[in-house]
């Protein structure tokens, strides 16, 4: 009989370890929000050195990693900015005055913009812009 007791208090034990634990860990995956384009998504391209000249262009694809190029991702995970009142999100891509440039260059694919003539031009990006909504999962 002590060892029945045992064993039912190890149960019991175990038991509540695994519900203090994985609690907050379903949870957190309960509240895990989502961002996801309902329009074209705009890339924001500056050049110039002392003057800088930017524009908009729309993101028509993004180079995987064997080469292809792709449909752009229509939900993400994470947005630098999200403005709910106009349901638009931003996402930085380069830092003020080319700050950490070079670290997250390596992490970004390569964008492209489909030309007039159905050809695609690679375009670096600042900023990517796009009307959103954000979705909990």
């Amino acid at each position: 009989m002590n060892i029945g007791k045992t064993r039912k208090g190890k149960g019991v034990k175990a038991l509540a370890f695994l519900a203090f634990f994985s609690a907050p860990l379903m949870f957190f995956n309960l509240c895990y929000a989502e961002y996801c384009a309902t329009g074209p998504i705009e890339a924001y391209i500056c050049s110039g050195f002392v003057i800088e000249s930017c524009e908009y262009k729309t993101v028509d694809a993004v180079e995987g990693e064997d080469g292809q190029l792709y449909e752009p991702a229509r939900c993400y995970s994470s947005v630098s900015e999200y403005n709910e009142k106009l349901n638009i999100c931003h996402i930085r891509l380069k830092g003020k005055y080319g700050v950490f440039n070079f670290f997250t260059s390596t992490m970004i694919p390569n964008f492209y913009h489909k030309l007039k003539s159905g050809a695609y031009e690679k375009i670096e990006p600042d900023a990517l812009k796009f009307k959103c909504i954000k979705t909990n999962k």
